[in-house]
């Protein structure tokens, strides 16, 4: 069974959250392309000021500990860790080298 550009937009719509009621193909790859902009303006916007957005969280997390909002001041520093814990893109080798890898697993299909 092979996989379809159909297939492939429904997926890409899906992991995309794009729920369109119709099958216009223009008009479906055109939300996916909208959507994929916005989330990579906020991408970009977390990116570009996330030392200062941390310098702030920790800023909070030491002003709640000292206020004794230790439940507040452990939320920022959870926050923190994920803030500083962001993968960045996989390459397109990754993606690559897991495909070999799987048509190896699979005998070679």
């Amino acid at each position: 069974m092979s996989y379809t550009p159909p297939d492939y937009m429904d997926d890409l719509n899906r992991a995309l959250n794009v729920s369109l009621d119709t099958d216009d193909c223009e008009l479906q790859a055109t939300a996916a392309i909208n959507e994929v902009d916005r989330l990579q303006g906020i991408e970009k916007l977390l990116r570009d000021n996330l030392v200062h957005i941390i310098a702030a969280l920790e800023q909070k997390r030491d002003s709640d500990a000292d206020n004794e909002r230790e439940g507040e001041a452990e939320e920022a520093g959870t926050l923190i860790r994920l803030l500083r814990s962001l993968p960045d893109q996989a390459p397109a080798e990754f993606y690559t080298e897991n495909e070999e890898e799987e048509e190896e697993e699979d005998g070679g299909a």
